[in-house]
């Protein structure tokens, strides 16, 4: 599971990091990265509450 959650963060990561980077790259494009970001985080978060619980 650790391996899988890495990836999907670094992916995420990445395609924000690139979104950013690019020239004349929206704001729009910026805020769905993010929220497709949070709408992964959200989940896996309930997840490990729900293992510690």
């Amino acid at each position: 599971m650790d391996a899988n959650v890495k990836a999907y963060y670094n992916e995420n990561i990445n395609s924000q990091h690139i979104l950013i980077q690019q020239r004349g790259g929206s704001n729009m494009e910026i805020a769905m990265a993010v929220l497709k970001f949070l709408g992964g985080v959200i989940p896996l978060v309930q997840e490990l509450l729900k293992a510690f619980m």
